[in-house]
């Protein structure tokens, strides 16, 4: 894929709320979005430098404003407030693509996000 069309892809992906892809995409080519990162859209220039910073690092404990944001997750999943869910993703895209974060969402965060492709259906996925 040329490197026009995949950050076209990527920041398209990110529009959509595709994190799963947008993860994806970003580890298998992180040296060479490295070099055409001024080509990428602010949210993924934030995602590309969250994963820059933590591909080979331990995972951080989960702070406590990190906490308020997967409680109103959870709320507005209970509530299915869909409109309300997808400004809270859009808002903190760098704490959504963290992996250990999955075991706190309730089952129905869990079931809305999966199907948003926000977060992937097994902890092992990248």
């Amino acid at each position: 894929m040329e490197t026009k069309e995949m950050i076209h892809t990527i920041n398209d992906c990110m529009e959509k709320l595709d994190y799963i892809t947008v993860r994806k995409y970003i580890i298998d080519n992180i040296h060479h979005l490295n070099l055409y990162k001024h080509l990428l859209d602010d949210a993924t220039l934030n995602v590309l430098q969250y994963l820059n910073t933590t591909i080979d690092s331990e995972p951080q404990p989960v702070s406590r404003q990190e906490v308020a944001i997967i409680y109103s997750i959870n709320m507005y999943s209970k509530m299915f407030d869909v409109r309300s869910l997808r400004m809270k993703i859009k808002e903190n895209p760098s704490l959504l693509m963290r992996q250990d974060i999955r075991h706190y969402f309730n089952e129905e965060s869990k079931t809305l996000l999966e199907g948003m492709r926000v977060i992937s259906n097994h902890a092992n996925k990248v």
